[in-house]
């Protein structure tokens, strides 16, 4: 039986961790001005195996984290998606998705869905 190894089990378990980072990274797009900001978290792991005559040929262990940051500038955006997701790293692509908010088209049916 193949299991993830310890390191990256306790990654995926460290739920508190994410959700500090979401905070950090939400209040910085907000102090730079954003209006909304929405953020998406994908964490895979998983197994590939490849198989030949009905036999394993490889079996691969896979690993993945991925973060999209959406800045809302109003009805406009600026979106970017980071796999690193160290805090420096994100923190300049929180800056360069505003940026990008600032120069796309305004569109009256970009933003987030009302809480109602």
């Amino acid at each position: 039986m193949l299991t993830a190894p310890n390191e990256v089990r306790s990654r995926l378990l460290d739920v508190n961790s994410f959700q500090s980072l979401s905070d950090k990274t939400i209040q910085l797009a907000m102090s730079l001005g954003a209006s909304d900001v929405e953020l998406s978290v994908q964490i895979e792991t998983g197994l590939f195996v490849s198989v030949r005559d009905l036999k394993a040929e490889t079996i691969e262990y896979q690993q993945s984290d991925e973060l999209v940051i959406g800045v809302y500038n109003g009805h406009r955006v600026g979106m970017v998606s980071i796999s690193d997701l160290s805090w420096p790293n994100i923190e300049s692509n929180v800056e360069r998705a505003y940026t990008m908010s600032q120069y796309t088209d305004n569109d009256k049916c970009v933003g987030l869905v009302d809480k109602d």
